[in-house]
């Protein structure tokens, strides 16, 4: 029995052997199968991870370049009122404001509240903030200009002392927080020695 156990055992042996030989041939390809529909499935999720973020760097880029345009936009324009009011108040100073110096500083003063209007949208907190106190300042400015060509309108001196000292600082502060916002300018705080508007 023991030389017949043996026969048999040997046998099961070469048996079992063949079953997993032939489950493992029959399997294979199913295996096979899995292994490259997962694989497929991998480079799928990493091609669509490669795609979004593409997508992410080109909007960052575009709200990018449209806040540096507003930007400079902005600044360009609120200097320009700046000036105009000087303008308008030095001429006066020595009693040669004409009505086209005043149309000048309206102009100027409109174009800074319609650029501002437009990018109310864009402009983060902080920066809005200043440039509304600006807005208002301008419109400040402007009606001080306005009244010089009246008989009883402010002092001349009084507009530039305002172009030059309110107007100015808030242009800085404002100037200094888009630079650090595009990354141009990492100080938080504008130098008091740095160029002035």
């Amino acid at each position: 029995m023991s030389i017949g156990g043996v026969v048999m055992d040997a046998g099961l042996t070469a048996l079992a052997v063949a079953v997993v030989g032939v489950i493992g041939t029959l399997l294979s390809p199913v295996l096979a199968q899995r292994s490259t529909a997962r694989a497929n499935r991998v480079a799928a999720e990493v091609d669509r991870k490669l795609r979004r973020e593409e997508r992410d760097a080109v909007a960052r880029q575009v709200a990018f370049e449209e806040r540096r345009t507003e930007y400079t936009a902005l600044n360009a324009l609120a200097r320009t009122c700046r000036n105009q009011f000087k303008a308008c108040a030095r001429s006066a100073k020595s009693n040669a404001l004409v009505p086209e110096q005043v149309t000048s500083a309206r102009e100027a003063w409109i174009a800074y509240q319609d650029r501002y209007d437009s990018a109310q949208m864009i402009l983060p907190d902080e920066i809005l903030a200043l440039a509304s106190q600006l807005n208002r300042l301008l419109a400040a400015g402007y009606r001080q200009v306005q009244g010089l060509t009246s008989a009883d309108g402010p002092d001349p001196e009084t507009i530039v002392v305002f172009c030059n000292g309110t107007i100015l600082d808030l242009v800085t502060q404002m100037r200094h927080l888009m630079r650090t916002d595009l990354g141009v300018s990492m100080s938080l705080v504008p130098s008091s020695q740095g160029p002035q508007a």
